[in-house]
């Protein structure tokens, strides 16, 4: 499978050298080179590469896509707010206070009375 993956690969080498094609076989018992499957996905594969050109975006392009994009995520952005953060670190103090307290209870009611004797 690794050798079609090559074959997308515009900037390799041609890996469907007919001594590769011959070598390999299938599990059926036919060579690879006689699979449909295999001759469409290489003929796929041919078609993609020489269809596909790369493109470099014009700087102009760049520029408003990135000043969109900033002006689509201000709004997104958390304002911050100190009474937010205040309420959170009351209710932090809170509830650490009530779990001491639930330890300190917990660890009296483990102590047994001492008997009289």
């Amino acid at each position: 499978m690794s050798s079609y993956v090559e074959g997308l690969n515009p900037n390799a080498r041609e890996s469907f050298s007919p001594t590769r094609r011959e070598t390999r076989g299938s599990r059926t018992g036919r060579s690879d080179s006689a699979d449909p499957t295999v001759l469409a996905l290489r003929s796929l594969a041919r078609q993609i590469r020489t269809s596909l050109i790369p493109i470099e975006p014009s700087p102009a392009f760049v520029d408003e896509l990135r000043y969109s994009l900033t002006q689509t995520a201000a709004p997104m952005v958390e304002v911050f707010s100190p009474w937010r953060n205040s309420w959170i670190l009351g209710a932090t103090a809170v509830g650490s206070a009530l779990s001491l307290l639930g330890l300190l209870l917990l660890r009296g009611s483990r102590r047994t009375p001492k008997r009289a004797s």
